[in-house]
């Protein structure tokens, strides 16, 4: 049951969307338009109201979204790649970052990649009006094509994620202000985030000479590879299979990005990677779901995507990924441990597949 302050706010943004709805879509005149709410969806940094709007014959579904203003209090002291976004402007960021991705793939007419149309900002409401993308995300989209479950559907699966790895090229090469933020630019800021992950690892899972190797194995090959001004893209940040929608005709859309840093490129590359390779079907079949063969085979055709016919960097990548990965194990660990007793039952198992996995990839990585 909601609360009279959610109450109003729903009877505030239908009365919003029914004053602006010929303003979004020029083809309800000025009719009577019939504005319905169909769901709401709260998560921990934002609530989506998702509105049907009827009239003049014809139907559209817009989504609000209210970014959390509580996103810096759930900080905690574990490392972190980039510093918090005042949440009191992150409706704001997410509307202008919207609005730059939408002018960049509508202008490219690329068959391959969505963008979602933003149609208002909301100031009093701290919130941002967006029209519906239809698709799925790759997340729902990926256990349907696990070698348990369909053996037969690899190679659309495969142009999806060829379809996603062009889209991430084409969105860190959109054209930037000159003045935008950089975030750990080289060698020397890996290193250093390297040591802070591997330090809160190895004292919060009390096993410090394992992340004592890693750190230091790592480190030799980051010094050998990686320069002090690595190639930079437009900064994504959440780059996972939630954040990519997947169309029937395989086009992708990415969503839900601030797109106010510049960051390597191996950053957002190695998280979505990760992602794909730490999904919940890959964690609890002990990585199974897919077997190896299946997951090069998705990862080559994502990195096939986005390098096109250069050669594929993986040693900087796997580095990425490695960091990525120690990122993602800190995350969860404090997640698991805020949610009391109940919710740490699955850590050994978390802890055994991201074990398995950092070792996989830095054995991968020495032997280049």
């Amino acid at each position: 049951m909601r609360c009279g302050d959610e109450v109003q706010t729903v009877v505030a943004l239908s009365q919003h969307l029914e004053k602006n709805a010929a303003h979004y879509f020029p083809d309800f005149d000025s009719g009577h338009v019939e504005v319905l709410l169909l769901s709401e969806r709260r998560r921990t940094n934002s609530a989506i109201y998702r509105f049907q709007l009827s009239g003049n014959a014809m139907c559209r579904v817009v989504l609000v979204k209210v970014p959390s203003l509580r996103g810096g209090a759930l900080r905690d002291e574990r490392p972190y790649f980039i510093p918090e976004t005042d949440p009191s402007i992150k409706y704001r960021v997410q509307y202008a970052a919207m609005v730059a991705l939408h002018a960049r793939f509508s202008g490219l007419s690329d068959a391959r990649f969505g963008s979602i149309r933003p149609l208002d900002l909301l100031p009093d409401h701290a919130a941002f009006v967006m029209e519906e993308v239809a698709g799925q995300t790759l997340k729902r989209l990926l256990p349907g094509s696990s070698r348990l479950l369909s053996p037969f559907r690899i190679g659309k699966i495969r142009d999806v994620f060829d379809h996603t790895g062009a889209w991430l090229r084409a969105f860190h090469e959109m054209p930037v202000e000159t003045n935008l933020p950089v975030v750990r630019p080289g060698c020397t800021e890996y290193i250093d985030l390297m040591g802070e992950l591997t330090s809160f690892l190895g004292q919060g899972l009390d096993d410090k000479l394992f992340f004592r190797s890693v750190a230091e194995r790592t480190l030799v090959v980051a010094r050998g590879v990686l320069s002090e001004s690595l190639r930079l893209g437009v900064r994504f940040g959440d780059f996972g299979l939630t954040n990519v929608l997947v169309a029937n005709d395989s086009r992708i859309t990415g969503i839900d990005t601030l797109a106010i840093w510049r960051a390597p490129i191996y950053e957002d590359i190695g998280y979505f990677l990760t992602g794909l390779k730490t999904y919940s079907g890959q964690v609890l079949s002990l990585g199974l779901g897919f077997g190896s063969d299946r997951m090069a085979e998705l990862e080559a055709a994502f990195l096939r995507g986005y390098f096109q016919s250069q050669p594929i960097p993986l040693s900087e990548i796997r580095l990425y990924e490695i960091l990525r990965l120690l990122e993602r194990w800190s995350a969860k660990i404090v997640r698991m441990r805020r949610r009391g007793l109940g919710a740490q039952i699955g850590a050994p198992l978390l802890n055994r597949f991201m074990r398995k996995t950092v070792s996989s990839l830095l054995e991968e990585t020495c032997r280049r």
